[in-house]
């Protein structure tokens, strides 16, 4: 969250944030627990964030056949992650893929 907040321009004056509050957070913020469901800011976001990861683990699947992500891409979950990063290493490395 940091990361993307450093990116914006013009830099954010406060925040928004779904939970608990940062610690880390270098803008003033409002954290909001079960902030989707109580502020439409946040439901937005919310799903802004959900479409992309749906349409990044799509391109994924493209990217690395046979991983079977777009039956699991509403519940991106470790296991997930972990597939992808064998399937990517074992492409660089030229080593058998077993998922």
């Amino acid at each position: 969250m940091n990361n993307a907040l450093a990116q914006l321009q013009p830099a954010p004056e406060h925040a928004l944030v779904d939970g608990r509050p940062v610690k880390t957070m270098p803008v003033p913020h409002t954290a909001i627990v079960q902030g989707d469901a109580r502020s439409y800011s946040i439901a937005a976001a919310s799903v802004l964030a959900k479409v992309t990861r749906d349409r990044l683990m799509l391109e994924f699947d493209r990217q690395w056949r046979n991983t079977d992500l777009p039956s699991t891409k509403a519940t991106a979950r470790h296991s997930i992650w972990r597939r992808l990063q064998r399937t990517a290493r074992a492409r660089s490395t030229g080593a058998a893929l077993r998922l």
